[in-house]
């Protein structure tokens, strides 16, 4: 379609805000502007139903039927909790947690495999919503941890959204050099 801009596999950016490295460089000084729709990710399914992401954890579980407690109960303490968590997980692993409380209630649940997590949810709904997310670790979900990025990204979107790139993410490639030449030009010489 012309004028419209194609990001395969790259639209959404649950962590582009969320990440504590991408707050601390900022890239909106050097021109990246964040957008946020009005529904942060859907995943559809065969029936013409979908599993629905919203910001607000209210929001999203409200359309979770059956599931809407197990919603609040899987992700509503971690998204309360995300800048906390994303403080000491988006780092290197070497350092001494800042907030050990907080790793400890993510980690039984993170340990799962993904397809154990999905079963949690009695809704097709609440499965396809978690499984589209914890899919992005690329891997088999029948593996150990791999409900832990689903659980992450989904976090992410209930406390900042799933936000993409005014211009498309390509932007963000922009906004870096943009930070990289300006910071070049800085530095002193070696």
């Amino acid at each position: 379609m012309p004028g419209l801009i194609h990001d395969h596999c790259s639209a959404f950016h649950p962590l582009g805000v969320g990440s504590p490295f991408w707050q601390e460089i900022d890239l909106q000084r050097y021109g990246l502007t964040w957008k946020w729709p009005q529904t942060d990710c859907a995943h559809p399914l065969d029936d013409g139903s979908a599993g629905v992401l919203f910001q607000s954890i209210e929001k999203t579980a409200a359309r979770m039927g059956p599931d809407a407690s197990r919603w609040r109960r899987a992700v509503g303490d971690l998204a309360a909790g995300f800048d906390d968590l994303a403080s000491d997980l988006l780092r290197p692993v070497i350092n001494v947690p800042r907030h050990p409380l907080r790793l400890a209630a993510f980690g039984p649940r993170a340990a799962l495999p993904a397809t154990v997590m999905a079963r949690w949810f009695r809704t097709e709904q609440a499965r396809a919503l978690f499984g589209g997310a914890a899919a992005h670790v690329y891997t088999r979900l029948d593996r150990p941890l791999t409900a832990s990025l689903g659980l992450m990204i989904l976090a992410s979107g209930h406390r900042y959204g799933w936000p993409v790139a005014q211009g498309g993410s390509g932007s963000i490639t922009r906004a870096l050099a943009r930070l990289c030449r300006l910071s070049a030009a800085e530095s002193p010489p070696a």
